[in-house]
C-alpha cells in the first residue's frame, strides 16, 4: 500500500514528456529524477530499466533532464539506440555534454586519424572516454606517442585504432609502462629484436593488462624459464593458459604483490610520520617563539 501511494505521488509530480513504466528498478520510490532518467532510457533506448552505472553516477551529473534528453535522441539518431546505451552505460558523465560537443570531438578524430566517418562509432565503442576529453588534449596525446615508441605515423594510426584508450593514458603512465617493458626486453635476445620490431597490435596487447604482462616478463627473466620464448608467446596467452604452462608463476606472483603492499604501506606510514614530525616541530617553534 505504501508503494502504491509513492508511485500516485509521483504520478501527481511528474512533467516529463516520457512515461516511466514500472519495472525492477534501482530508483528509490521517492526519487523523481531518477525516475525521469529510468524513463528516458525505457523510451528512447528501448531499454527496460537505468543501469545501476548510471543510477550511482546521478549525483554528480549536472545537466537537467530536458538537456539529457535532447542529448539522447540526438545520440540515438546518430549512432543508434545499442551504441548510445554502451556509451552511457561506461561513461555515464556523456551525459553533461550537448551533441554539437560530441560531433565537433569525433570531427576532430577523424580528422587527426585520416579514418572515415563509419570508422568512429568503434572507436567510440572501444573508449566512450574520448568524448569527454577536448580535442586539443586528445591531439597532444597523439603526438606524444611517437616519442615513447619509435612508430611511423601510420603504426601510430594502426595503435590508436587498435587501442583507442591511448589517447586518454596519461603520458607519464604510457612512458613508464613501455620503458618498463623495454628494460624486460633487453634482458633477452630474441626478446629484444621482437620489442625493436613490435607491432601496433601487440603493443595494444601489451597496454590492454601492462601490469599482468610485465609481471609475466618479469618472473621468466628472473628464472630464466622459456627462453624459445617469443615476446608474442609471452604475452598472448590467457591468465589460465599461462599459468598451466608455467607452475610456479602463480605464487611467484602472489609473494611479490605481498612484497610491493608492503611497501607501499611501508613508505605511506613513513610520510605519515615525517609529515606528523614536521607538524610537531612548527608547534614547537612557534610556542618558542612566543615564549621569546
Amino acid at each position: 500500500q505504501q508503494q502504491q501511494q509513492q508511485q500516485q505521488q509521483l504520478q501527481q509530480q511528474w512533467t516529463f514528456k516520457y512515461k516511466w513504466r514500472p519495472c525492477p528498478s534501482c530508483c528509490a520510490a521517492d526519487d523523481l529524477h531518477c525516475r525521469e532518467v529510468e524513463a528516458l532510457v525505457q523510451n528512447v533506448l528501448s531499454f527496460p530499466n537505468l543501469p545501476a552505472r548510471i543510477q550511482r553516477t546521478l549525483p554528480s551529473i549536472t545537466a537537467d533532464i530536458n538537456s539529457m534528453a535532447s542529448f539522447v535522441e540526438s545520440m540515438a539518431a546518430h549512432f543508434g539506440k545499442e551504441l548510445t546505451l554502451c556509451y552511457i552505460r561506461r561513461q555515464p558523465r556523456l551525459l553533461n555534454l550537448n551533441f554539437d560537443t560530441v560531433l565537433d570531438r569525433c570531427s576532430s578524430l577523424r580528422e587527426m586519424l585520416g579514418i572515415r566517418d563509419s570508422d568512429i562509432p568503434q572507436m567510440l565503442r572501444k573508449c566512450p572516454q574520448l568524448l569527454l576529453v577536448d580535442s586539443q588534449t586528445v591531439k597532444a596525446a597523439y603526438e606524444h606517442i611517437p616519442r615513447v615508441v619509435s612508430f611511423t605515423p601510420a603504426l601510430v594510426r594502426g595503435l590508436v585504432t587498435k587501442y583507442p584508450p591511448v589517447l586518454v593514458m596519461s603520458p607519464q603512465r604510457l612512458a613508464g609502462s613501455v620503458e618498463r617493458l623495454r628494460q624486460l626486453c633487453y634482458t633477452r635476445e630474441e626478446w629484444t629484436r621482437d620489442f625493436e620490431g613490435i607491432s601496433p597490435g601487440l603493443l595494444a596487447y601489451f597496454l590492454r593488462d601492462a601490469t599482468d604482462q610485465l609481471m609475466r616478463l618479469e618472473y621468466l627473466a628472473s628464472t630464466g624459464e622459456r627462453p624459445e620464448w617469443q615476446l608474442r608467446e609471452v604475452m598472448k596467452p590467457a591468465g589460465r593458459s599461462f599459468r598451466s604452462k608455467l607452475r610456479n608463476f602463480g605464487q611467484w606472483e602472489m609473494r611479490v604483490k605481498q612484497r610491493r603492499a608492503q611497501a607501499r604501506e611501508a613508505a605511506a606510514a613513513a610520510q605519515q610520520q615525517a609529515a606528523q614530525q614536521a607538524e610537531a616541530a612548527a608547534i614547537k617553534a612557534e610556542l618558542l617563539a612566543a615564549e621569546g
